[in-house]
């Protein structure tokens, strides 16, 4: 079970992330493959935008984590 911290954590990371995807779908007109293909060089098949987010989640989670935010 996360602690509270966790979790409050874990809900910031994925409304960034939401806000990134949609910003980057309404203003460039990207496809979640090119989403996902920004964020970690990878060339997915039959992305959604739920895949996004979660490429998205995890990319800002490594930096958080290199940058010393979260433990």
């Amino acid at each position: 079970a996360m602690t509270q911290q966790a979790q409050e954590v874990d809900n910031e990371i994925r409304m960034m992330a939401e806000e990134q995807m949609l910003f980057l779908k309404s203003r460039y007109l990207m496809k979640a493959d090119e989403i996902i293909t920004l964020y970690t060089g990878e060339h997915p098949q039959n992305a959604t935008y739920g895949d996004a987010i979660h490429s998205i989640m995890a990319f800002n989670s490594q930096r958080a984590k290199e940058q010393g935010f979260v433990a």
